[in-house]
């Protein structure tokens, strides 16, 4: 991402008065280029950031107050561009950056659902029902996971568009105290297991279609195949799990 405007919406007066400080498609709005600014902030720390008045480099955009968040690649987490809300007082509230950050989570879910599948012999299959610990076979292996990696696993399994670690450390944690640093060192083990850019992030999710065995009990129940269901029912799903 280069901090170049792709778009520039919003009611023609407000755009006329963006437009007097170069706040048009086709500007580089980098913080390379014009300095501390939402838009081109964000991209550069990979993070919602939201900038009011006086903290604007360049004196003329310092009547102006602007948030944005970031939008990653949901495949290798790489960031693409970012969304701004740029506007007078009225948006110096957190609820500019919750809106920000909504618009572009929206976007990165839309990405994935739009990403190619992977090949069908990149498919893994996951053992998880009457076991505490999970089995994992991709690309000729199989893996016995971790209690927590199984339960990571099982999640984003039941969620292929993707979870934020917000939702996951409230899936995975009762304790509410639990650092998001806890999260994120598990994450990026099971990277190390399941393969350089197959557990993307921003929200978390697996690049690769996953087969579990409790989706199979799911889908022959749905079918109305009980007999079917009863025969791939192995127990309860990962029994042991406190999640």
């Amino acid at each position: 991402a280069h901090g170049r405007l792709l778009w520039v919406e919003g009611h023609p007066a407000t755009r006329r008065r963006a437009g007097r400080m170069n706040f048009v498609p086709g500007a580089r709005w980098a913080e390379s280029a014009v300095g501390t600014n939402a838009p081109g902030t964000a991209i550069s720390v990979g993070r919602p950031v939201q900038v009011f008045t006086a903290e604007h480099f360049i004196r003329r955009v310092q009547p102006w107050t602007c948030a944005a968040a970031p939008v990653h690649d949901p495949r290798t987490g790489r960031v693409l561009g970012a969304v701004d809300i740029t506007g007078g007082d009225g948006l110096a509230h957190p609820h500019s950056l919750g809106f920000v950050q909504a618009v572009a989570r929206a976007a990165e879910t839309q990405l994935a659902l739009l990403a190619p599948e992977a090949p069908a012999g990149e498919a893994a299959e996951l053992t998880a029902l009457g076991r505490d610990e999970a089995l994992l076979s991709a690309d000729g292996r199989r893996v016995r996971l971790s209690r927590r990696h199984s339960e990571i696993i099982v999640l984003l399994a039941q969620h292929p568009e993707g979870l934020t670690g917000d939702e996951l450390l409230c899936a995975l944690y009762e304790d509410e105290t639990v650092p998001p640093v806890t999260l994120r060192a598990e994450l990026a083990r099971l990277r190390g297991i399941v393969g350089p850019g197959r557990l993307a992030s921003r929200p978390y999710r697996l690049t690769l279609p996953v087969e579990s065995d409790a989706a199979v009990v799911e889908r022959r129940l749905r079918a109305g195949a009980v007999t079917g269901a009863a025969t791939a029912y192995a127990g309860p799903l990962l029994p042991g799990s406190q999640a």
